[in-house]
């Protein structure tokens, strides 16, 4: 831990989490993919919280809340260990619940947004490496050394499970996760067509051995 930065604690998120967790994912959206999901923010977090509880609250699986040392939340993240699957992001009935809360125009948009997403080739990912994913901190203590501190505590949960590295994917234009990221040690080892810019979102992946 670095001076002045926070202490927090990484737990596994469970069904009660699930309005944090909406509110949470919400920062997420609007931090990284601004205007791609619009409508009321009420209706955006009840759509973000089906895609966790659906399923069986598939969508909670592999998430963690976070909590500073008085015991607010103050981010969550994701981590998807070596061989395990994907978690299913768009679980069966999103499209009727979108155009149910944010109606079919907004739902409409946010389609493309997924269609161009899909056209990114996929990257080379390392097999013995887990996949971090969902980093967010609540907009309201960002800039308190909250991310970095996040990104430390999920780095000793995959230290105690012996995972031997840690690799993540980060949105071009967001240089300052990128930035926050290389001076915690993650180097980039790919980086999306550039011919692919204008159609898709340019993504970089990142990676980190541990230990």
């Amino acid at each position: 831990m670095t001076h002045n930065q926070p202490t927090v604690e990484l737990r596994p998120a469970n069904a009660n989490d699930l309005a944090i967790l909406g509110e949470l994912l919400l920062d997420l959206y609007d931090a990284e993919l601004p205007d791609s999901l619009r409508g009321a923010d009420s209706q955006r977090q009840a759509l973000l919280r089906y895609t966790l509880h659906a399923n069986n609250f598939a969508g909670v699986r592999g998430r963690y809340v976070v909590s500073n040392q008085a015991g607010e939340i103050v981010g969550m993240a994701g981590i998807q260990f070596p061989n395990e699957p994907a978690p299913d992001r768009v679980p069966r009935g999103t499209l009727n619940m979108a155009v149910q809360l944010i109606g079919l125009k907004h739902t409409m948009h946010l389609l493309s947004t997924v269609a161009a997403s899909m056209l990114m080739p996929a990257p080379k990912f390392n097999p013995d490496y887990a996949y971090i994913h969902g980093i967010v901190v609540r907009a309201q203590q960002r800039g308190q050394g909250y991310g970095a501190a996040i990104m430390q505590a999920v780095e000793q949960q995959l230290a105690a499970h012996k995972v031997a590295g840690a690799q993540l994917q980060v949105i071009v234009d967001n240089q300052q996760a990128a930035k926050l990221y290389e001076r915690l040690g993650y180097r980039t080892v790919y980086r999306s067509p550039k011919w692919l810019d204008r159609v898709t979102i340019p993504n970089i992946l990142m990676q980190k051995p541990l230990g």
